[in-house]
């Protein structure tokens, strides 16, 4: 918004012009975040929903992801305690150049990872990453018979 003032003979006699730019706030995560035991997690911009109508997402806006209990960070990522499992609340914090948003906390979820300890699955398959993280590879070692994989 602003002032405009125009006298009788269409001239410009004082122009005020106000910027209004509002601070962003975050409102959510995009998905729910989780890590498995000792492995790091990168925060990144993309996963927050923010809302600035002055800027353009997510070009405009940087993250700072705050310190906090049993876990630390370095350039935007959490990096747990040893051996923590559980949840952990960390603060964090985005810029739009004009100005930082309000503190935001987001829920992380420290899972035990999954260990393949049977002898059957270790005398004849190559499960790799071992532990197991969001996604795994099952070789057979030899030729084997089909087999069923059931659900526990």
């Amino acid at each position: 918004m602003g002032d405009l003032e125009i006298n009788a003979t269409g001239e410009l006699r004082k122009c005020a012009l106000f910027i209004d730019d509002n601070s962003p706030i975050i409102t959510r995560t995009v998905k729910s975040l989780t890590t498995a035991q000792n492995t790091f997690l990168y925060i990144s911009i993309e996963d927050l929903v923010i809302e600035d109508p002055n800027n353009v997402y997510p070009n405009d806006f940087e993250l700072t992801v705050l310190g906090g209990e049993n876990y630390s960070i370095s350039n935007n990522t959490i990096i747990p305690d040893p051996d923590f499992i559980g949840e952990l609340t960390v603060n964090l914090v985005v810029n739009d150049g004009q100005g930082n948003s309000e503190p935001f906390q987001i829920k992380v979820e420290v899972t035990e990872p999954l260990k393949i300890e049977d002898e059957f699955l270790k005398n004849n398959f190559k499960v790799f990453p071992n532990p197991i993280d969001v996604k795994f590879t099952i070789k057979a070692k030899n030729q084997i018979d089909t087999f069923d994989i059931n659900p526990v």
